[in-house]
């Protein structure tokens, strides 16, 4: 079959596959608070796939409904691919379609949901939305026909006899799914097919070579993978069948839920990447409410972090430019500024803080803050990528700004610790964060010996030229006094890495000193950092205390606090290796 040209945003054309029939669809950018929709004229009735929530594409398919002339207005059919909020809630709400002559059609979990008004099932609740129920007059896919196939006819007051016709795939057939063939009326035929996993109610719906697939695209991304009606299992099913649909090649244009639509060949390499993800995903856990409440604490915790990583990094690359050029090294200057994009970088940044601002205002859900912090995380990681940034600026601290985009999501799909961490010896480890915290990347002897080679030279100078310590004005000692410690199941570089967040913190709260050491207590062995700051009444806010409590769990340790007089004591404790 020749590929569909590509189908053009709010405006009516031909749609593929059919004869006389034509489709106006609706589709940008996507957008996790409201889906694509799209109006498709039969020439005997309308069909709309999904509602989506935004106002303006509601007014403009009530008025293309009512100006196709001819007097009374033809039957508009509703189709939801799944009943989240963002897919139908104008129906849930009271909107312009209830000024249309509207018949709903949903799978059977669904319609119950929108019958309802269930407010978990279609995260009403996570959107904070309340929702009227609505009457679903076309009930898809039912139990009972999914067990048995065969025809079913319902008769719809207002609308006639539809009749329904299921087919149960054979189980060494392509097919891992049941469909069910949809006759309306007039004789309008379109096919339905069961796609769980997202949810248990997602279908796809297939009119002419055209395929309307819900959110089967993004049902692994954080903040929805493992929502109320998740499936792994079922998931992996429906990439199978849609795999199948794919190579039977009549499909010319996959419609998703969200973004643009999809030829055959983009549609194959979705699919394959959606099922590397989902079979890389060793558990997911339920996407609830209070997990989206702290994943949202989380990312405007790591907007704080990020921007002092990345003021550090910048600061660096800029002050190692001005000192080449004032030796004279003008063009090795312009190379480090232009390894970053320090601009760009601080736009991608102050972007996410208007973000999370407009979250606090309540001008944006919480749920979209979730995705949107991912893709910041991941335009910041990309920056990171140059071998130049790596060769100036400290591993250490390039590793940190790496690891918050995976700290991020353990929070957001609550992924287990690592069942094998590493055997990490406290005592050893703290030697050498206090020995290498103020030392130079290049030792003496090593700069020395580099002098006969030019490029190595180069690149010693350069990086002692970058170096600065990152807690200068905060001394270190080391507590001797134990040395006979087991060893503890952690993550050795997160822990390196939440340790040094912490000294960064109370050397900002103004601490001067600090006394780093290990103890055994029973069963536990703990990491104690004591530390002085005359006269500051409060050095760990709670707001840093509960992120610090967040880092040192996914290491594997339990944090604490305790203030006495001028001096703080920072606890980690852990679990003794076996």
């Amino acid at each position: 079959m020749r590929p569909a040209p590509p189908l053009r945003p709010a405006r009516w054309q031909p749609l593929p596959g059919t004869e006389g029939m034509r489709i106006f669809p609706f589709f940008g950018k996507p957008d996790c608070t409201s889906s694509n929709l799209c109006l498709i004229d039969t020439g005997s009735e309308f069909i709309v796939i999904d509602t989506g929530t935004n106002e303006r594409q509601l007014e403009d398919v009530v008025r293309l409904v009512r100006e196709v002339p001819g007097g009374s207005l033809r039957p508009v059919i509703l189709f939801i691919t799944h009943c989240h909020i963002d897919h139908c809630y104008p129906l849930l709400a009271g909107s312009l379609l209830d000024r249309l002559p509207l018949f709903v059609a949903a799978q059977e979990v669904g319609a119950a949901a929108i019958a309802t008004g269930d407010v978990q099932l279609t995260l009403g609740e996570m959107f904070r939305k309340q929702l009227k129920p609505h009457a679903v007059q076309i009930p898809l896919l039912c139990t009972a026909d999914r067990e048995r196939g065969g025809e079913k006819i319902l008769s719809v007051p207002g609308l006639g006899s539809v009749r329904l016709l299921t087919d149960v795939p054979a189980a060494t057939g392509p097919l891992h799914t049941v469909s069910q063939q949809v006759i309306l009326p007039p004789g309008t035929c379109l096919s339905v097919y069961s796609t769980p996993g997202h949810t248990p109610d997602s279908i796809c719906v297939r009119i002419g070579s055209v395929l309307f697939c819900g959110d089967i695209l993004f049902a692994t991304t954080p903040g929805v993978a493992g929502i109320r009606g998740f499936s792994r299992d079922d998931l992996l099913s429906t990439i199978r069948t849609l795999q199948a649909i794919v190579d039977a090649g009549e499909i010319t244009v996959w419609y998703p839920g969200h973004g643009d639509p999809l030829g055959n060949p983009a549609m194959a390499r979705a699919l394959h990447n959606l099922e590397r993800e989902v079979l890389s995903l060793r558990e997911i856990h339920t996407f609830d409410l209070s997990r989206l409440e702290e994943s949202r604490d989380h990312a405007l915790d790591i907007l704080d972090e990020a921007e002092r990583l990345f003021a550090i990094i910048g600061g660096r690359l800029l002050a190692l430019s001005f000192i080449l050029e004032s030796l004279g090294e003008e063009a090795e200057a312009e190379k480090f500024r232009e390894v970053m994009d320090i601009t760009a970088t601080d736009t991608v940044l102050c972007d996410f803080q208007q973000f999370c601002a407009d979250v606090r205002a309540g001008k944006r859900v919480e749920v979209q803050l979730i995705p949107k912090a991912v893709q910041v995380l991941q335009k910041l990681r990309r920056s990171l990528s140059c071998e130049e940034v790596s060769g100036v600026v400290d591993h250490s601290i390039i590793w940190r700004a790496e690891r918050l985009l995976d700290e991020f999501l353990a929070t957001a799909r609550d992924i287990p610790r690592d069942p094998t961490p590493d055997q990490v010896d406290l005592v050893s480890l703290l030697e050498s964060l206090v020995t290498t915290a103020h030392c130079p990347p290049v030792p003496d002897e090593e700069f020395i010996a580099a002098a006969e080679d030019a490029e190595a030279f180069r690149k010693a100078l350069v990086a002692r030229l970058a170096f600065l310590p990152p807690v200068p004005a905060l001394s270190l000692a080391l507590d001797r006094k134990k040395t006979d410690i087991p060893p503890v199941a952690s993550d050795r570089f997160r822990l390196s890495d939440s340790l040094m967040a912490l000294l960064e913190d109370l050397e900002a709260a103004g601490c001067r000193d600090a006394r780093l050491g290990a103890r055994q207590r029973g069963s536990a062995v703990e990491l104690v950092i004591e530390a002085g700051c005359p006269g500051k009444k409060e050095i760990l806010s709670p707001r840093l205390t509960r992120r610090h409590e967040r880092r040192f769990h996914l290491c594997g340790g339990e944090f604490s606090a305790a203030r006495e007089g001028d001096r703080i004591t920072c606890t980690v404790s852990f679990v003794a290796a076996r």
